[in-house]
């Protein structure tokens, strides 16, 4: 799904954007998304606290910007027309205070006109359930098959449990990967009066259909109010 969901920030940034050239990416993680900018003449910058899926972005993104940083951390002042987070990764600011420090040092970090693009899924705390995603991939005699199963939130809590397994066949041999972690759940009202105390403002919105039973798709335009 890279080139589709890459496709629709470039969309955005042409309907809302300043025209400029400058793309980060906070938690970029391996570069998927900052090759698609880069290979149409964008000038990327990356930034992740795993020095392992930095390693291998490096490998992918040989002119890329890549750098060993947090999103409570990294700022660089008017540098960036577009700042792009996708697939839910802002969830993993789990304090609303940790929440607004990165929309502030991003914020800074954008150019006049600039806007950063958020995108996670919207909890129904009344509807949502637990949920489970398979995915299985091939190359040669490599092969790897992943479930994913998500722990629906309490809205008291606001954490939404996921756990992994991911299990690697290759050579006749088999084996297992397990992680678990938590996200902060967001409904829409949180998620308003979140951006409401920061330094942006919600420009544009689109909202899916359910993917799961109390579960939204919402991707986010924000601009800074200056």
């Amino acid at each position: 799904g890279t080139k589709e969901e890459a496709s629709l920030v470039l969309d955005l940034f042409r309907l809302h954007g300043n025209g400029g050239k400058e793309v980060l990416e906070p938690a970029c993680g391996t570069g998927r998304l900052l090759k698609f900018f880069q290979a149409r003449g964008f000038r990327v910058t990356g930034y992740d606290i795993n020095e392992r899926a930095l390693a291998f972005a490096r490998k992918r993104n040989r002119h890329a910007r890549l750098i060993k940083s947090g999103m409570t951390r990294f700022c660089e002042p008017e540098s960036f027309d577009l700042a792009f987070n996708l697939i839910g990764t802002f969830r993993h600011l789990m304090s609303d205070a940790d929440a607004l420090r990165h929309l502030a040092l991003t914020a800074r970090s954008l150019r006049p006109g600039g806007i950063y693009i958020v995108q996670f899924d919207l909890s129904d705390y009344d509807g949502q359930q637990d949920d489970e995603e398979t995915w299985d991939a091939r190359e040669g005699k490599r092969a790897i098959d992943h479930v994913m199963i998500s722990i629906a939130p309490e809205r008291k809590k606001r954490l939404e449990k996921i756990l992994h397994f991911l299990t690697l066949k290759e050579a006749g041999k088999s084996k297992v990967l397990k992680s678990a972690y938590d996200l902060r759940s967001y409904d829409l009202p949180q998620w308003e009066a979140l951006v409401a105390r920061s330094p942006f403002k919600i420009i544009d919105a689109m909202i899916h259909p359910e993917l799961g039973p109390g579960v939204r798709d919402g991707v986010f335009v924000l601009r800074a109010k200056r």
